[in-house]
């Protein structure tokens, strides 16, 4: 199968769980990346772990940055054939971050620093804001202009998505509370939070959007992303202990107490990923399951 056969199937799949199988693509994928990233290929084979000796997505060897000599990257003579086009992207993050795409969305879009792999979903959300958002990107926040926008919210209720880094958080809570601002945004209000899976603690920002903003505290979620998933995580709204729900697509176990394996089907060029000193426990094992972690680190 081409690598944009396989590509296609995949986004399929993303769309509909119907129209596939999460096993088959899986192994389908693991052989792709097998034969084109010659730092994963050395590492499988030191581990004597070949496609044809795998069966089940579960022996699929998950991989950690720090263990490779080699880089990740494709051959230059034998390209993976993979590029994530803008519509794979956003397809990933419509799919799991519905909310931002409700009827007659407008978006605060902060970001004041971040991760390759958290930069990735600002990027998107830049490119496919509603008309009317308010985007602040690598600057510093245009307090006059940004107390203008909330203002003009605040006057015609229409509720805002609120979408930033830890750092992105950081800049616009101190810039109200400097400026002595306080706005009532109006119901149905949400605030996102980006961050990468080691640090997704709960934070004060979310009181302060209560205070500052009118935003309810359970309204604020946070969104693990970075590069062992090209998928963003969400928060579960009905679950203040740190749980996420993973979609179809994505699988999460965990081995041990401070380690977890995230296997993306939509991380295309990306190897199954371990992510050392994450303890987390994984509900379930099907396009249905969570992943509670148990030990968070700051935001900040």
């Amino acid at each position: 199968m081409s690598a944009r056969a396989l590509e296609q199937r995949i986004l399929n799949f993303v769309c509909d769980a119907r129209f596939d199988n999460f096993g088959d693509l899986a192994l389908a994928l693991f052989e792709q990346q097998f034969e084109n990233l010659p730092g994963y290929r050395a590492y499988c084979d030191a581990l004597g772990v070949t496609p044809a000796a795998v069966a089940d997505w579960r022996e699929i060897p998950p991989i950690a940055a720090g263990e490779l000599d080699q880089p990740l990257r494709p051959e230059p003579a034998e390209p993976a054939g993979h590029s994530e086009p803008e519509e794979f992207r956003s397809a990933l993050v419509r799919a799991t971050l519905p909310d931002l795409f409700s009827p007659d969305p407008v978006w605060l879009v902060i970001d004041a620093g971040s991760a390759a792999g958290v930069q990735t979903v600002v990027d998107i959300l830049a490119s496919n804001a509603p008309q009317g958002s308010f985007i602040a990107r690598h600057q510093r926040l245009d307090a006059k202009r940004l107390r203008s926008w909330l203002g003009a919210r605040q006057r015609d209720r229409r509720s805002v998505q609120i979408v930033a880094t830890a750092a992105g958080y950081t800049t616009l809570i101190e810039l109200l509370e400097r400026r002595g601002l306080k706005f009532r945004l109006p119901p149905g209000s949400t605030a996102f939070c980006l961050a990468p899976i080691t640090a997704v603690a709960v934070s004060s920002w979310n009181a302060a959007l209560a205070e500052r903003l009118g935003v309810d505290p359970g309204a604020c979620r946070r969104v693990i992303c970075g590069r062992e998933s090209s998928t963003p995580l969400l928060e579960l709204t009905d679950d203040s202990s740190g749980s996420f729900r993973i979609p179809h697509w994505v699988r999460v176990t965990s081995s041990g107490s401070q380690r977890i394996a995230i296997l993306d089907l939509a991380a295309l060029d990306s190897p199954a990923r371990r992510i050392e000193a994450v303890a987390a426990r994984v509900d379930g094992d099907s396009g249905d399951h969570t992943l509670r972690l148990e030990t968070q680190g700051s935001l900040a």
